[in-house]
């Protein structure tokens, strides 16, 4: 009866092959059920599926996960850690995984303590690398800046690119406006009116048998998943003119796709190709910093900071809460000392001018003694 019972569950009796309880097939379990019933993206999937690739080893994978401790976890972790010397950001990724495989197994009963809630965070910590990216590490100067604008002027009509090389267009919008590449494949021409570029969709892929399939959603990556109006970003000087001449060369080339970007088969850009292409361009100019999110970046500290603009505001333009702002988007300008220099030394040269003999609040201190004194 009870080799019966068990044999309905999937348990299998002695000399019969018992049922998979390995890591491996668990994980697998938990992101079908995580992608069947939770709200999550394709690159949300995809992300688990590569830090499981990276974290989790051959030798874990294989083991049944009724069989595994807190304390072997702990010294995997502990091994980990200490051997990749990895960031914060990693090794929360890392327990991301870890949670999802031992949390599906908990909830379905195939283990009754979960050993991940032994590990604590502070303790492995110690073992990352918790400095801050030098801005060399994530942004571009000014100068480099007008390096790259040049560039992709220079490549617009290359006959490689059948004399429309649109890439070169999307780079230059996206250091202008610092849209992500996603938002800049999917903007469409009747997104642009009254002054204002309206952010609301992006591209998303997922794979396929045949390779990546594209779509479009009506929502950003900070909006996660649930449509809520986008965003709008000012038309400037500049961003007219690049819009107004990337116009010009698709009617030049009788062009007529509704989106502001496509190829010269009519059809939307890919966020791969983009991508791809401005990796190439920034490595043939020498920088380590290769990536459309610099675009961002090197705005928010470039442009947006130094006119005053305030965190809300970069956020509000950006497409982000402001903690994102200030804790992941806010650098030093590279090459800046000059600039320090010359605001130390206007405020040296007008301070002079004022003849302040000390600090204002010893000048309000001494204002009100004396005027008690008088009385």
């Amino acid at each position: 009866f009870i080799d019966r019972v068990a044999q309905a569950y999937g348990i299998t009796g002695e000399g019969q092959v018992k049922e998979d309880l390995s890591i491996s097939h668990i994980f697998e379990l938990a992101l079908k059920e995580k992608e069947e019933t939770e709200n999550s993206s394709s690159n949300t999937i995809r992300k688990y599926k590569n830090d499981f690739k990276r974290y989790i080893s051959d030798e874990l994978c294989s083991r049944q996960i009724t069989e595994v401790t807190d304390i072997e976890l702990k010294a995997y972790t502990q091994n980990l850690t200490l051997r990749l010397h990895m960031k914060v950001k990693a090794f929360l990724a890392y327990k991301g995984v870890l949670n999802l495989i031992f949390d599906y197994a908990m909830y379905h009963e195939i283990i009754h303590k979960n050993p991940v809630s032994k590990i604590k965070n502070k303790i492995y910590m110690k073992n990352c690398d918790t400095s801050k990216p030098k801005s060399e590490e994530k942004i571009l100067s000014e100068e480099e800046i007008d390096l790259v604008i040049a560039e992709t002027n220079r490549r617009k009509p290359w006959k490689r690119y059948n004399g429309y090389c649109v890439y070169s267009f999307v780079c230059q919008l996206a250091i202008q406006t610092g849209m992500r590449a996603a938002e800049l494949c999917s903007l469409k021409e009747e997104d642009i009116s009254d002054g204002y570029i309206h952010i609301h969709t992006q591209q998303l892929s997922e794979e396929g048998k045949d390779g990546n399939y594209y779509y479009e959603v009506p929502y950003t990556k900070d909006e996660k998943g649930v449509e809520q109006g986008g965003r709008f970003f000012p038309l400037t000087p500049a961003i007219e003119h690049i819009l107004l001449e990337n116009k010009k060369a698709k009617e030049a080339l009788g062009l007529t796709s509704e989106y502001v970007f496509c190829t010269r088969d009519n059809v939307w850009i890919k966020t791969d190709a983009y991508e791809t292409f401005l990796r190439r361009m920034m490595k043939s100019l020498g920088f380590d910093v290769t990536n459309n999110h610099a675009f961002r970046m090197s705005l928010n500290s470039n442009v947006l900071i130094p006119k005053g603009i305030t965190a809300p505001e970069r956020a509000q333009l950006l497409g982000h809460s402001v903690e994102t702002n200030l804790k992941h988007y806010t650098y030093s300008r590279k090459n800046n000392l000059d600039y320090l220099k010359k605001l130390l030394s206007d405020d040296v040269e007008r301070d002079s001018k004022t003849a302040t003999p000390s600090h204002p609040n010893v000048i309000q201190f001494r204002t009100k003694k004396e005027s008690q004194e008088s009385a």
